[in-house]
């Protein structure tokens, strides 16, 4: 139910500056991100969907043949680099793969749940989030389809880990050389398209099969974890000790239901396949290569000069990446804060959440990778509407559409760093004037409930700010009596803005507040 600005919602705080019009809806954003035709987008280029009929051997040969391409890579990256030796252990893994892989190629297993996979249709819904009809896990762990099933999707992970770890220095090259080899930038965004477009033939095969690619793929994990070393596992324990204040906070029943569900469509399945971490960051890889090629072709293309199959290329881009940002955002399940009131975002608070780690858990911040994600994405969003608003074939209700969804994940961003996590070395000034720009120029000022309470300071920094002036005002006066002269104290304790990092930020390289998953 739509509640006033004027109402209680927030009385432990006033508005530096009341609005008059603020209004605050229930969010959907399923059904915004549908709207805007990003579902579509997901499921035909991100994982695309397929016709054919695939055997799990000839699923496996098409992988290898990929393969030495692959390891070639190593040879690309610089002597001195110094992700050269994750490169070289990133080819060794693909090498690996590749031998259990040429075996099972050579293997057919009897049995009909591997022959083939069925004709896809629409209504799978290939990576958007439409339901799929899937069991969990019919087949036992001793089946000979489900073990060979096992098998390829853990010769696959690896391959796939080694291919993120290999390309890692060829890919940041490119872009540090401003993708002026225009054939190499193509190749790699090649690579990661077919990695993903892998995902989801695999996916595929095992829906044939009957089997859930979480269960094996949990099942491979725990045996590989039986098979280290004792120092390495010794290692692990302690690190997971050392993790025990950012665990995850008691999930609600309708959240665990919410997940359950999600686990049965294809963006669950395609995060079961790889585990929620590969396919995370697999998802994270393609979204920021796209992302530093967008900044490119916007920095060389201006408006003046663009043809319209230009413009059409950095459109079409941009919601590639808005949509690779999405996939690694949701790669662990779904995000309960988009369903909230916007309501319930306020400075000390999101609903029922008042613990700092459960508050971002809420909004699908699980490390400062995916704070850096929603960044880039809001980033995105925003240039969808503000660089295309005056294209002819754009109608009115889809422009309003676009300027909604980019308030939405500028706010979101712009809560979270102003109000969950203050001072802890990100800023969110950009954010908020975006929002403020889309609720006047794209929502024509209908509403500010996206603006409403990002003014407020959270209470924690309010207490901190109070803190360091009581400590310089202290600290002058103990000067005073030393007969030392100095500064003001007041500009002293207010000489800084506290959740500032300068150019740090600006390089989109911000101090960590927490990583309890960290990747490249």
């Amino acid at each position: 139910m739509a509640q006033n600005v004027d109402s209680p919602i927030a009385p432990e705080v006033e508005m530096a500056q009341p609005r008059a019009v603020a209004t605050f809806e229930k969010i959907d954003f399923s059904t915004m991100w549908s709207t805007l035709g990003y579902g579509d987008i997901v499921k035909e280029d991100i994982c695309e969907q397929t016709s054919t009929m695939e055997t799990l051997p000839t699923f496996a040969s098409r992988v290898d043949q990929l393969l030495p391409a692959w390891v070639d890579l190593f040879k690309a990256v610089p002597s001195g680099s110094k992700w050269r030796k994750d490169a070289l252990g990133g080819a060794i893994k693909i090498k690996t793969a590749s031998k259990i892989l040429a075996e099972i190629s050579k293997d057919q297993v009897d049995g009909a749940k591997t022959a083939h996979v069925a004709e896809v249709s629409d209504t799978d819904g290939g990576a958007s989030g439409a339901e799929v009809e899937c069991s969990s896990g019919a087949q036992s762990p001793q089946d000979p389809v489900t073990k060979q099933l096992s098998e390829c999707q853990s010769a696959f992970r690896d391959s796939v880990l080694g291919l993120l770890e290999v390309s890692f220095p060829v890919d940041e090259s490119i872009t540090a050389q401003d993708f002026k080899d225009a054939d190499a930038a193509a190749d790699a965004m090649d690579r990661l398209k077919t990695a993903q477009d892998m995902v989801q033939s695999l996916r595929l095969i095992f829906k044939a099969a009957d089997v859930d690619p979480r269960a094996t793929s949990a099942d491979a994990i725990q045996s590989a974890k039986q098979n280290l070393p004792p120092e390495v596992l010794q290692m692990l324990e302690k690190a997971m000790a050392d993790k025990k204040g950012n665990v995850a906070p008691e999930e609600a029943e309708h959240v665990k239901a919410a997940k359950k569900q999600w686990e049965q469509t294809a963006d669950g399945q395609c995060s079961g396949v790889l585990g929620d971490e590969v396919w995370e960051a697999l998802c994270w890889r393609r979204g920021i290569f796209l992302f530093s090629f967008v900044v490119h072709l916007l920095d060389n293309i201006s408006k003046s000069t663009a043809t319209a199959d230009d413009r059409d290329t950095v459109r079409a881009h941009i919601d590639k990446a808005i949509c690779c940002f999405h996939l690694m955002l949701h790669a662990q399940g779904p995000i309960g804060s988009d369903n909230d009131e916007l309501s319930e975002w306020r400075p000390a608070t999101d609903g029922r959440h008042s613990d700092e780690t459960a508050r971002l858990f809420h909004h699908g911040i699980y490390s400062s990778t995916h704070l850096r994600g929603l960044k880039h994405q809001a980033e995105l969003a925003y240039w969808r509407w503000k660089h295309f608003r005056d294209d002819a074939t754009v109608d009115a209700r889809r422009l309003e559409q676009s300027a909604e969804f980019a308030a939405l994940l500028n706010r979101k961003f712009t809560h979270i760093v102003r109000h969950i996590m203050p001072g802890a070395g990100w800023t969110a000034d950009v954010e908020y004037e975006r929002v403020l720009e889309l609720e006047k120029d794209g929502l024509q000022g209908r509403t500010t409930m996206y603006s409403a309470l990002l003014d407020v300071p959270a209470p924690q920094m309010v207490q901190a700010m109070a803190q360091q002036k009581k400590k310089a005002l202290q600290e002058a006066k103990a000067k005073g009596k030393e007969g030392s002269g100095g500064g003001d104290a007041d500009d002293s304790a207010n000489g800084g803005d506290a959740s500032s990092t300068g150019d740090q930020t600006a390089r989109g390289t911000p101090k960590k507040k927490r990583s309890p998953k960290k990747k490249k």
